[in-house]
């Protein structure tokens, strides 16, 4: 073997004494039921993502105990599915703490590890990365981490080791952006597991952005704050701070939603104290919400290596020494684990005091790998045991072993030898972290059983590998222990089974007397301890190894006991702007029984904006005599509606909901029912005017002409295959149906195909409907897509909530994979149309989801749209985005008097200056003009900033008439 001789990296400049750790650290995988998934993808993110005692830093945990990646896999095993962001510190600060880019090193080992072991399992983690330091930065778009999409996500983590110039480090718009991008997958999977790794290299520190007089940045915590001085500045960090950590602030936010938090401080040049907030936001006492994230600190690469790597709970680590000299395979330097066939993988990461040393692998029957140095991974074959290593820095390395068919090569003890070529350190340690994946998972053999409270329920359960063959418990090689237990919503646990050996498999009778009905979790666990192996050199019997319990939390729903309706789940508004008026949602009820609104009740606000300290939510059920009726076997949907105060954030509590008997009426039972909204507060107008013409009078920024025909430039629907399918329906009974049946894609749907340039365009005829691009008032950000429907208010699956004063739908520029409801103003169900988009290349699953989403929103969606035309609804006929208007907010324009045009009074899609008028706007040959007025006369030059009609001189000259020339003193339209 040859020695490194690579320059070693770190987080600091400065030298940083390693620290001492002692113990043993064999680990083993979380599990899943049904058989689908793999032991592996769980525990490489216990492995990866845990990060207390990493290092030796703070106390030792007993062992089992839980910790906050315990309990993210758990919920991974029962939901099979997790979005994951690594959100990464870019400020300057970072040229000097981070020099060789250790934190981006460090990123890559985590997103290969994810990779590897999620081509091994069933469950679906979805990465992006962000960065952040005046402001939020999504980076790249969530991707599904597997073998084929690694190199992508990689690539992308790679640009991070040039992102270290930015002023500040905002870990409120940082972690904020996070959890807002989250929310918005979590509309997608309710039942999605989330998570944040957050990496920083020091204190919160609040500061201009350069291109802010250009680019404004919203800091909720303190709107108002130009930041222009050292006690702004300062005023800034100490209420961004107190709005993190109040009750209901942006942690008690991330804790309730639920998204586990895994901080890593950056201690390159940090000072006492730099990370006290960073720690309490993760694992600390930061509002009024118990924690449920880690936070660790790491000084160099491979302390870096350890934060991702390690797992607070059974022990520490493996540590040894090394053998002196490469003939000597010794048993200091030797660390063992021992092998069965339920084992399917071992993943370890190791390092060493010692700069330039070698390691053996060493299988049960002798078989000897060295693992040779070398750029990237390596791999080599130990006679049916595949391993792959890889070199991480000087002083870390990345081993896996992964069991192929035989069972014989992989059984018994194995050694990783840590070696001293030169023989010069005999005090030198070595440490190893060692992760066991089993290859025997729990089931639920019986788990569409209902479970209702006051009951006596059977519940089956097996054991299966990881394709979801059945295993009998008499085949395990070593011991097996199995528990389960039924957690409620009030945390009162009731315990289905404690069992050993044969006896797991099985029914088992859960007694559900005194749980509260609702929301609950079934956990089961699964302990095993491999077989021990006789050494048949020496005859000396080795003792087994004992995995690490296999947890996982399934969610599971108490139902109501007989002859009351069982509520499901919660109600979730979905992403509101401006002040909440009636915003439309629906709450699932299964017979038989009556539901209804306790509308003496005042709902509970438990998160949500500083604004906001009170909700209310009404229903048009709102008592015993106007209760929703549902029978036996049956579901339906109770609408609510939610009003509250406009603000920035994620709005949580409960409201109280009544439930009466089918049998007995007078026989009634509460429940508290959890709700949940996002919330976006609309820019202030008169800020928004001062903070363009600052821009443009007093800043460096860029004018706003060029700004606004950037926008213009891309504000086009995608040049993607579009399908649109339009489907008259009626809405009965919480039901959208199509020709009197529940909706369902037909024969005959999705043949209807828009013509479409491929460099996109402004105006899409389909149909019924009009989809047309709209700049909107802002020069910054994107713009969006409204749908015209001639005498018609809509509605979105994007924008529930009609814009403007036509109360038109509105859409993302890329509408694509999305729906829109229009319904006439006149009453009457039979008006009502909703027209499916789709994109030409939609995956059958995907379509599936788009009218999932129809069936589940729609009737709230149509609600909204019927309360426009009742007394109070105001829809009205006045004003109209027509083909000019945006379907803005309503209003003038930031800059002057109303708009002619009914909508925002912002610029129309194809001119961002001028008035709207009916016809086209005059354009440079073979295209549109982006800053031409409407009006005037064929060939007379437009005013660039004129109104319908012609311009006005200078000094308040009269305007030149309808078709006459432009005033004077104007010079003719460039773009004419």
């Amino acid at each position: 073997m040859r020695a490194r001789m690579r320059t070693r990296r770190r987080l600091s400049r400065d030298s940083v004494p390693q620290r001492s750790v002692s113990g043993a650290h064999l680990f083993s995988g979380a599990w899943s039921f049904g058989g689908a998934l793999r032991l592996s993808l769980a525990w490489f993110l216990m492995a990866s993502l845990g990060l207390i005692g990493a290092l030796g830093i703070g106390p030792e945990r007993p062992a089992h105990a839980a910790s906050a990646a315990d309990d993210f896999v758990k919920c991974l095993n029962g939901s099979q599915s997790g979005d994951l962001i690594v959100l990464v510190d870019t400020s300057a600060s970072l040229q000097s703490t981070d020099q060789e880019a250790a934190r981006v090193r460090a990123a890559e080992f985590l997103l290969k590890r994810l990779a590897r072991s999620a081509d091994r399992s069933n469950v679906k983690i979805n990465v992006a990365l962000a960065g952040f330091a005046n402001r939020y930065e999504h980076t790249s778009k969530f991707t599904q981490l597997n073998g084929q999409s690694a190199d992508g996500v990689l690539r992308e983590m790679r640009a991070f080791a040039d992102r270290k110039h930015g002023e500040g480090t905002d870990y409120w718009l940082g972690l904020d952006g996070a959890r807002r991008e989250l929310a918005e997958r979590k509309q997608q999977n309710p039942n999605t597991c989330q998570g944040i790794v957050f990496f920083s290299d020091g204190t919160l520190d609040i500061d201009r952005a350069p291109d802010e007089d250009s680019n404004p940045v919203d800091r909720p915590y303190d709107p108002e704050n130009p930041l222009h001085t050292d006690q702004e500045r300062q005023r800034a960090k100490e209420r961004a701070a107190a709005s993190m950590c109040r009750e209901g602030g942006l942690s008690d936010q991330l804790r309730v939603a639920p998204v586990t938090l895994f901080g890593v401080g950056l201690t390159g040049e940090a000072t006492e104290g730099d990370f006290d907030l960073m720690k309490q936001v993760s694992s600390g006492d930061c509002g009024s919400q118990p924690p449920n994230g880690q936070f660790d600190t790491a000084d160099d690469i491979d302390g870096l290596l350890q934060a991702f790597d390690n797992i607070s709970g059974e022990g520490t680590k493996n540590e040894g020494g090394y053998c002196q000299g490469r003939e000597d395979k010794c048993e200091e330097g030797a660390h063992t684990f021992v092998l069965d066939p339920s084992v399917a993988s071992v993943s370890i990461l190791g390092n060493g005091d010692l700069e330039n040393y070698e390691v053996l692998v060493v299988s049960p029957g002798g078989e000897e790998v060295v693992l040779a140095d070398g750029e990237g991974e390596q791999s080599a074959d130990a006679k049916g045991v595949k391993l792959t290593w890889e070199w991480l820095s000087d002083k870390s390395f990345s081993l896996d072993l992964d069991k192929q068919k035989a069972d014989k090569p992989w059984t018994g003890q194995w050694r990783v030898i840590f070696i001293d070529p030169e023989s010069k350190n005999p005090e030198a340690r070595s440490r190893t972290n060692l992760h066991v994946t089993g290859n025997v998972f729990p089931s639920w053999e019986n788990s569409d059983v209902v479970i209702r409270a006051e009951e006596q329920i059977p519940l089956e359960f097996g054991l299966v590998d990881a394709q979801g063959s059945p295993i009998k418990p008499g085949s395990l090689l070593g011991e097996s222990s199995f528990q389960a237990v039924l957690v409620d919503a009030n945390g009162e646990e009731k315990e289905i089974a404690s069992l050993a050996g044969k006896e797991i498999t099985g029914t088992h009778d859960l007694d559900t007397a005194g749980l509260q009905p609702g929301k609950a979790t079934l956990r089961m666990s699964l302990g095993v301890t491999t077989a021990p192996w006789k050494n048949p050199e020496t005859g000396k019997e080795v003792p087994g190894t004992e995995l690490r319990p296999q947890v996982s939390e399934v969610p599971v729903t108490i139902g109501a006991p007989a002859g009351f309706p069982t509520i499901e789940g919660g109600v979730s508004f979905g992403p509101i702007e401006g002040k909440v008026e009636n915003a439309p949602g629906t709450l699932r009820v299964t017979g038989p029984g009556c539901v209804w609104v306790d509308a003496g009740a005042t709902p509970t606000v438990t998160t949500g904006p500083e604004e906001i300290s009170a909700v209310s939510i009404t229903s048009e059920h709102n008592s015993p005599e106007s209760c929703l009726q549902v029978a036996e076997g049956e579901s339906a949907d109770l609408p609510v509606s939610l009003t509250s105060e406009s603000g920035n954030g994620a709005l949580n509590g409960t409201f109280a909901v009544m439930t009466s008997s089918e049998e007995d009426p007078t026989l009634t039972r509460p429940a508290d029912v959890e709700y949940n909204a996002e919330l976006t507060r609309p820019l202030n107008p008169v800020n928004f005017a001062l903070t363009l013409i600052a821009a443009l009078l007093l800043g460096p920024g860029i004018p706003l002409g060029l700004l606004y025909l950037a926008k213009w430039a891309t504000a086009k629907i995608p040049g993607r295959g579009l399908i649109y399918t339009p489907i008259p329906v009626t809405v009965e009974d919480g039901q959208v149906l199509r020709d009197g049946r529940p909706i369902e894609w037909e024969d005959g749907d999705l043949r209807q195909m828009a013509h479409m340039d491929s460099g996109g365009q402004r105006r899409l005829q389909l149909g019924p409907v009009t989809l047309r691009a709209r700049t909107g008032a802002s020069p910054f950000g994107a713009g969006h897509v409204v749908v015209e429907a001639p005498d018609r208010v809509g509605a979105s699956s994007e924008y529930r909530q009609p814009v403007g004063k036509e109360h038109q739908a509105k859409l993302d520029l890329g509408v694509h994979n999305t729906w829109v409801m229009v319904r006439s103003a006149q009453p009457g169900p039979e008006q009502t149309m909703v027209v499916l988009l789709t994109a030409a290349d939609a995956a059958p699953g995907t379509r599936e989801k788009l009218m999932e989403d129809l069936r589940r929103i729609g009737p709230q969606v149509y609600k909204q749209l019927v309360d426009l035309h009742e007394p109070g609804g105001g829809a009205g006929t006045g004003g109209g985005a027509g083909t000019g208007g945006d379907a803005g907010t309503g209003g003038g324009s930031p800059f002057g008097g109303p708009s002619t045009n009914g909508g925002s009074g912002a610029p129309d899609g194809a001119n961002p200056f001028g008035q709207p008028s009916s016809a086209p706007p005059p354009a440079m040959p073979g295209q549109p003009g982006p800053f031409a007025s409407g009006g005037g006369s064929a060939g007379a030059p437009p005013q660039p900033f004129g109104s319908p009609g012609g311009g006005s001189a200078p000094g308040g000259a009269p305007p030149s008439g309808p078709g006459g020339p432009p005033g004077p003193g104007f010079p003719p339209n460039p773009w004419g």
